[in-house]
């Protein structure tokens, strides 16, 4: 009898414990807690403005860690500080901000561990940390991802809550390093270029060979206010600001050096390029280079540099843009008199 109590006391003990755990299980591991929040049909997670005036973003998703920072200035709107200093682009950050803007909210849940765990955030498969000039942050981590009914989690510090979302309709997990660096070498509109002048070799008073002058009745003019021909300089800038490097030599090969320092010390033409805002950025245009590289399967007179002296490394460029040199001439571009055309 004593056994068959001991044993039923046990078992007693066992099932208490047993329902006890199972429950606990289930509370924690399986049952998200939903928020008191009323969600609007149309209602976002962000508004518009809500992000202005950033100065930092970090990137993160399986392909890499990516920070970017807005330096202020108007050489560059964004830089890459991480994983590497390099010159960002701007598209892949609108784009992922445009995402953020049209984050359509489903159902909200409290931010706490036990929905954290059941959405996968707390090992989440994007992480987008955004700073404005105010010093005011947003984490926001995107989790669990439903293929059958095009959703998703995020959780959002600045919100307090966890946001069951639609799918995004970009897929930022494919974002790598070379969506983030600008391969344009002036990445500006041209409506933002107030004038441009070239010099052959180093920049000096004496080896100036045209500015053109864009005036606010959006003719051309030269430094002296004579008319140019508007059509070829515009031409002649869009030409410029299209040229894209085929690399950006962070890693600078030994045949390269010599070319590097050439470059920067004795170049074979200076172009000077004033934006709207009053900044002046000067590039250093090299000759075609004579050795090639073998590192990076550049041939012999296959590639020219470009320093821009703003930036720390150069631009290896084709040479197919080296024509723009090639072809250059500061007569052309002059508007000749009308009584010239008759003669």
């Amino acid at each position: 009898m004593v056994k068959s109590h001991t044993l039923s006391t046990f078992l007693f003990v066992f099932f208490i414990l047993f329902t006890f755990t199972v429950a606990l299980y289930s509370d924690f591991y399986q049952a998200p807690k939903v928020g008191q929040f009323q969600v609007k049909e149309t209602q976002l997670v962000f508004k518009d403005g809500d992000f202005e005036n950033l100065v930092e973003i970090r990137f993160k998703n399986r392909l890499g860690d990516f920070l970017l920072n807005r330096p202020g200035t108007e050489f560059f709107e964004w830089q890459l500080t991480k994983p590497r200093l390099l010159p960002a682009a701007t598209a892949p950050i609108y784009t992922i901000l445009n995402q953020l803007y049209k984050l359509k909210v489903r159902k909200i849940y409290e931010l706490e561990p036990i929905n954290t765990y059941n959405f996968s955030l707390d090992t989440p498969v994007l992480e987008v940390d955004l700073k404005n000039q105010d010093g005011k942050t947003w984490a926001i981590r995107f989790g669990l991802s439903n293929s059958i009914d095009n959703s998703t989690y995020i959780s959002v510090n600045a919100k307090d809550a966890i946001f069951h979302i639609d799918g995004l309709s970009e897929n930022l997990e494919t974002m790598d390093l070379a969506r983030f660096i600008e391969s344009k070498v002036a990445p500006y509109p041209p409506e933002r270029v107030k004038s441009i002048a070239f010099y052959r070799a180093e920049k000096k008073d004496n080896s100036l060979m045209i500015k053109a002058i864009h005036k606010d009745n959006k003719e051309w003019v030269d430094d002296s206010d004579n008319p140019l021909q508007e059509d070829l300089v515009n031409e002649l800038l869009r030409e410029f600001l299209s040229i894209k490097a085929q690399a950006i030599l962070d890693v600078i090969p030994e045949n390269a050096q010599a070319n590097i320092i050439k470059t920067k010390t004795a170049p074979l033409w200076t172009m000077e390029v004033e934006l709207a805002g009053g900044t002046i950025v000067e590039y250093a245009i090299s000759d075609l280079m004579e050795k090639p590289i073998p590192e990076l399967k550049i041939e012999k007179r296959s590639h020219f540099l470009i320093n821009a002296k703003h930036l720390q490394y150069p631009y290896l460029v084709s040479k197919d843009y080296f024509k723009l040199w090639e072809q250059f001439s500061a007569q052309r571009l002059k508007k000749l008199p009308i009584k010239k055309l008759f003669y």
